[in-house]
């Protein structure tokens, strides 16, 4: 089955582009022979706007990142957490991702941390699935 867009992730930082797995290919991702990818903006370069004395406006801060998936089995989301967020040991963990960039249809690979999609605010349950799970990601570094 070809998958329909080009999101990528990877444990670890500095992971090549050829190692990173496509997640509509990650075990779960796959439901009634239907692929399903994540929606998402294109990456904001400059999350915190400041405004300098002379009035020039300059990007600061941490860039973030939101893959959104509007349902996904419980499945899925649990070799998320044990993938890439050991188990759910940990808060955030540190991953590689291949996402859109400004552009539509442009990508890029960044580091990051995938945070802890937390129940009730990243995602919530129903008895086979999750929906509107937003899968977060924070400090990208372009690549």
């Amino acid at each position: 089955m070809i998958t329909r867009y080009d999101y990528r992730i990877a444990a670890g930082h500095n992971v090549a582009l050829a190692a990173l797995t496509n997640v509509e290919t990650l075990p779960g991702f796959a439901g009634a022979g239907v692929r399903i990818p994540p929606a998402s903006q294109p990456v904001n370069p400059y999350p915190n706007r400041v405004i300098a004395l002379s009035g020039r406006e300059y990007g600061d801060g941490l860039i973030t990142h939101v893959w959104e998936f509007s349902t996904l089995p419980i499945a899925a989301l649990e070799y998320l957490i044990t993938t890439y967020l050991s188990g759910g040991t940990v808060a955030s963990a540190p991953v590689t991702i291949y996402t859109r960039r400004h552009d539509r249809g442009v990508y890029a690979r960044y580091n990051a941390y995938i945070t802890y999609p937390v129940p009730g605010e990243d995602y919530r349950y129903t008895r086979r699935h999750v929906l509107d799970l937003r899968l977060r990601f924070n400090g990208l570094e372009l690549l």
